[in-house]
């Protein structure tokens, strides 16, 4: 999936390129140290089901983060440029934290199907709440590159994330059935 939205960007640019891979950094980051310190996240180890790992993050990790956020920042620009937006607020700041609301909801269904599915498991088998602050400050982060940057709204990625949501609601759905 990764590679159709980067190849469906409009325009594809160096650019473009260039702050996909620095969103990938952050959060591929954001997890190599969360995951050997426990300080960002919470406690919580990767099993070997996503595949090759560098300092017990699988590679897989960081094109998630971009993938999410991505798609998170454009969903947000679609939100706020609607004609049913409040135009007294300041876009840019309400788009920015709109996007990491959306990242962090994303993350929210996603830690429960990936806990059934030993993608990576939290210590107590607890999900704790400073992993979804820290997926909202790091998530914040990465959207201000992409908007500092006037990254382009990819519609791929926000149709991307918005079918994964939809999946993952269907499947938590089944699992507590």
């Amino acid at each position: 999936m990764a590679i159709l939205v980067l190849i469906n960007h409009e325009p594809i640019s160096k650019k473009f390129i260039a702050v996909f891979m620095g969103v990938i950094l952050i959060g591929f980051s954001a997890e190599i140290v969360g995951v050997n310190t426990g300080i960002i996240f919470g406690n919580y180890t990767y099993s070997s089901v996503l595949g090759l790992s560098l300092f017990g993050v699988p590679f897989i990790i960081g094109i998630n983060w971009a993938m999410v956020v991505l798609g998170a920042y454009t969903l947000s620009q679609l939100i706020v440029s609607s004609k049913f937006w409040p135009y007294h607020l300041n876009k840019s700041i309400v788009s920015i934290t709109l996007a990491a609301g959306l990242a962090t909801l994303f993350d929210y269904l996603l830690e429960p199907v990936a806990m059934h599915l030993n993608f990576w498991q939290w210590e107590g088998n607890s999900i704790p709440l400073l992993n979804y602050i820290s997926w909202f400050v790091v998530s914040f982060i990465a959207i201000v590159v992409l908007n500092k940057t006037k990254t382009e709204e990819n519609k791929l990625a926000a149709i991307v994330l918005s079918a994964q949501s939809i999946f993952l609601v269907g499947i938590t759905l089944m699992i507590r059935w």
